[in-house]
C-alpha cells in the first residue's frame, strides 16, 4: 500500500517547479521580436510578421498536442506529462540559438511547442493529488507560480540588454577565438538568455523528479454502451455544463491574450526605443503585470471556493475592460506599466476561478484530458488573438495613415495599429458578461438534472 500523499507539500513542490519552467520560459519569449530584429536584420513591417508566425507555429503544435498528452495522462499518470513537459522544453528551447534564419527558428518553435507545454499537466497533477474542496485554492496556486516565474524570468530583460560579449565572457571562452564582429558576439547576450532558459526548465524537472509525489491508479477500461441518446446528451462523457465552461474559457483566453505577442512592440510605441535597446523598457511594464497576477491568483484562487461565478467575474470583467483601454491610450512606459499591472492584478484571476469550476463539474478519471483541452483552448485563444490582432493592426495602418491626436499627441499609423490591439481585447473582455449568465445557466440545469435522477 503506497503512502498516502501530503498534498500541501506536493502543491509547494509543484508550485516551485513551475516557478522554474515558467521563469525559464520568460527568459526569452518576451524579446523574440527583438531577436528577430537584431539577428536576422529584420525591419518592422517583417518583425510583426515574423511574430505572427512564430507565435501561430506554436499555438497551433501546442493546439494539437495537449489534448493527446492528457488522455496519456490519464492512462499513464499526470507527473511523467509534467516531467516530459519540462526536460523537453529545457532541450528544445535551447536550440533557438542555433537558428539560422528566421524560418528555421519559427520550424523550432513548432517542434518545441509539440513536446512541451508545463501549465496543463501541472494544474491536472495539482487538482488530482488535491482535496475536492480545495481545488479551486490549487489551481490559484499554480497560477501564482506562472506568474510568479515570469517576474523572474522577465529579467532576462537585463540580461538581453547588458549581457554582452564582455572581458568576463571572454576570459571564460577565450578558447573559442570567436570573430569581434561576428553573429555569437553580437547576438552574446540572446545566447545567455536561451542558456538559462535551458537550466530553469532542468531545474523544474528535476525538482518533480525528486519531490513530487503521485499516487496514480490507472483507470479501468469502460465497457462500451450502445446508448446513442446518452452519447448525444454527454458526448465524451462531460456534458452540455462542461463544454459551456470550456467555451467560456476560449473567450476568455482569447480576450487576454490578443495582445501578447504584440507587448512588446507596444514598448517601442511609448518608449521611442528599438529592439534590444527596448528590452529594459519591456522588463519595467512586464515585471509589474506578473506581480499583478501572482497576486490575484493567489486571492481570488482562495474566494473562487467560497463564492460564485458572478460575484467574482462580474466585477472582474468590469474592471478589466477599464484597465485595458487604459493601456491603449497609454503614451508612457510608466503609464503603460502602471495599467498592465492594474490589468493583471484583475483579470489574473479569472483562470482559477473558471478552471475551478471546470474542475467541480468534470468527472475525476478525465482531469488529465479536460486540462489537455483546457491549454489547447488557451492555445486556440491566443492564436485566434494572434491572427485578429495582426488584421486590426494592418486595418488601422490603412484607414489611420495620418495618425490620431491621443491627450494632445498625435500617435503615428504604427502606434495606432498596435493600439488597437489592446482596444480589442477590451470589447473581448467586456463580451465575457453574456457568457457568465449562459455558463451560469447550465451549471444549475446540470445540477438540477442530478437532483432528479437521484446522484
Amino acid at each position: 500500500m503506497e503512502k498516502p500523499i501530503n498534498w500541501k507539500k506536493n502543491l509547494f513542490f509543484i508550485w516551485l517547479a513551475e516557478i522554474c519552467s515558467r521563469a525559464g520560459f520568460s527568459m526569452s519569449l518576451p524579446f523574440i521580436a527583438y531577436y528577430m530584429r537584431d539577428r536576422f536584420g529584420m525591419g518592422d513591417e517583417a518583425v510583426k510578421t515574423g511574430m505572427m508566425w512564430y507565435s501561430t507555429s506554436g499555438s497551433v503544435a501546442l493546439f494539437l498536442s495537449f489534448p493527446l498528452w492528457g488522455m496519456v495522462g490519464d492512462r499513464m499518470g499526470r507527473r511523467p506529462m509534467l516531467l516530459r513537459a519540462m526536460f523537453c522544453s529545457g532541450i528544445l528551447y535551447a536550440s533557438f540559438m542555433f537558428a539560422p534564419a528566421v524560418g528555421i527558428l519559427i520550424l523550432l518553435r513548432f517542434v518545441t511547442g509539440f513536446f512541451s507545454g508545463t501549465v496543463s499537466p501541472a494544474q491536472a497533477l495539482a487538482v488530482s493529488t488535491s482535496p475536492e474542496n480545495k481545488q479551486g485554492f490549487a489551481l490559484g496556486v499554480v497560477s501564482s507560480a506562472v506568474w510568479s516565474g515570469n517576474v523572474f524570468g522577465l529579467l532576462g530583460g537585463l540580461v538581453v540588454k547588458y549581457g554582452s560579449y564582455n572581458a568576463f565572457w571572454k576570459r571564460l571562452f577565450g578558447f573559442a577565438n570567436f570573430a569581434p564582429d561576428g553573429i555569437i558576439v553580437r547576438n552574446w547576450s540572446y545566447f545567455v538568455a536561451f542558456s538559462l532558459t535551458m537550466i530553469l526548465f532542468l531545474i523544474g524537472g528535476f525538482i518533480v523528479m525528486l519531490f513530487v509525489r503521485e499516487n496514480f491508479v490507472p483507470p479501468p477500461p469502460k465497457p462500451k454502451t450502445e446508448d446513442k441518446k446518452g452519447t448525444l446528451i454527454a458526448f465524451a462523457g462531460f456534458g452540455c455544463a462542461v463544454y459551456a465552461i470550456l467555451g467560456m474559457f476560449l473567450w476568455m483566453s482569447f480576450a487576454r491574450r490578443c495582445d501578447e505577442s504584440y507587448i512588446s512592440l507596444m514598448v517601442e510605441v511609448v518608449s521611442g526605443l528599438k529592439g534590444k535597446e527596448a528590452s529594459h523598457i519591456m522588463t519595467m511594464v512586464a515585471v509589474p503585470a506578473a506581480l499583478g497576477s501572482m497576486l490575484s491568483a493567489t486571492f481570488i484562487g482562495f474566494f473562487s471556493d467560497r463564492l460564485t461565478m458572478r460575484q467574482l467575474l462580474f466585477p472582474i470583467t468590469i474592471i478589466g475592460t477599464l484597465m485595458m483601454l487604459g493601456q491603449a491610450l497609454s503614451v508612457t512606459p510608466g503609464m503603460l506599466a502602471a495599467f498592465r499591472f492594474m490589468t493583471f492584478l484583475v483579470v489574473g484571476g479569472l483562470e482559477p476561478v473558471v478552471l475551478g469550476l471546470l474542475s467541480r463539474e468534470s468527472p475525476k478519471e478525465k482531469k488529465g484530458t479536460i486540462f489537455g483541452y483546457v491549454a489547447s483552448l488557451r492555445i486556440l485563444g491566443l492564436m485566434f488573438g494572434t491572427w485578429f490582432g495582426r488584421g486590426v493592426m494592418k486595418l488601422c495602418d490603412t484607414c489611420f495613415s495620418d495618425g490620431i491626436p491621443i491627450f494632445g499627441m498625435v500617435i503615428d499609423s504604427r502606434g495606432i495599429g498596435i493600439r488597437s490591439v489592446f482596444m480589442l481585447g477590451a470589447a473581448a473582455l467586456l463580451l465575457m458578461i453574456p457568457w457568465i449568465f449562459f455558463v451560469e445557466r447550465m451549471v444549475a440545469k446540470r445540477h438540477r438534472q442530478l437532483e432528479q435522477s437521484g446522484n
